[in-house]
């Protein structure tokens, strides 16, 4: 992204919800009923990722054997996380925080899966905000920085200014394919939790604790639910739309100090 300016004009576009993202918001709630029935009709992408799942963590436990290295086992088990994808970042995430499960080299390693996560490419961070604004980025936005100021495991965020206003404004965007990707996941994990639960004899519901924690994290993707934090004011103050319409894209306005 190339940092533009624009005329501004007297008022802020008016801006709607695109029919691509209104066709999408059903699919960013989680249903363990509905993602079981799509992905159990799509058996070879699944087949696929399982065998990526156990090749990767094979491999991470063959290289720890050989090195029998704790620490560079611990950083090596957030590279695997991270080319994994997002569900298995959050995994990491949470993780990070549990002192009872893990041993401090791995939670050392997992706690920078809260804000050093590689960021994906500009040029798709382009495509999703005119997706969801429905027009030419330039048309909203008289500056855009030409690369994210931050990076995470369902997003990245950029520094921008709008047009008329003149209002600067964090403009945060979905990972393409995120929703997708995080669904087949769950379906394989719950899986995993049911053979867990069923070879290891537990009394406790994996699938159930599964369903929570994919229920939470889904209602994450959904940028409609979000409020502005406590220091920044909703962008529809600026312009004239909601920011609650947009379900990859989310942009917060940041008061005049």
């Amino acid at each position: 992204i190339t940092p533009t300016a624009v005329s501004t004009a007297a008022s802020a576009p008016v801006i709607t919800a695109t029919a691509a993202a209104a066709a999408s918001a059903a699919a960013v709630a989680y249903d363990a009923t509905d993602t079981a029935d799509t992905w159990s009709r799509r058996p070879v992408p699944v087949v696929a990722r399982l065998l990526e799942i156990i090749a990767a963590f094979g491999g991470w436990w063959l290289r720890t054997t050989m090195h029998k290295d704790e620490h560079k086992a611990a950083a090596d088990m957030r590279e695997v996380l991270i080319k994994l994808g997002p569900a298995f970042v959050k995994i990491g995430q949470a993780l990070s925080s549990r002192p009872d499960v893990l041993p401090p080299a791995y939670l050392t390693e997992l706690e920078l899966l809260q804000d050093r996560i590689p960021p994906f490419a500009d040029e798709e961070a382009l495509q999703v905000i005119e997706e969801e604004l429905g027009m030419s980025w330039q048309a909203v936005f008289a500056e855009l920085s030409a690369s994210p100021i931050a990076a995470a495991s369902l997003g990245q965020v950029y520094r921008g200014r709008l047009v008329g206003s003149g209002a600067e404004v964090a403009v945060k965007v979905q990972r393409p394919g995120v929703v997708e990707a995080i669904g087949r996941d769950t379906y394989i994990l719950r899986h995993l939790a049911a053979i867990a639960r069923r070879q290891l004899k537990l009394n406790t519901d994996l699938p159930a604790l599964v369903d929570e924690w994919a229920a939470s994290l889904f209602k994450e993707l959904d940028y409609r639910r979000w409020d502005c934090c406590a220091t920044w004011d909703c962008v529809n103050m600026h312009m004239a739309t909601a920011v609650t319409e947009w379900l990859r894209l989310y942009i917060c306005v940041q008061p005049a100090m």
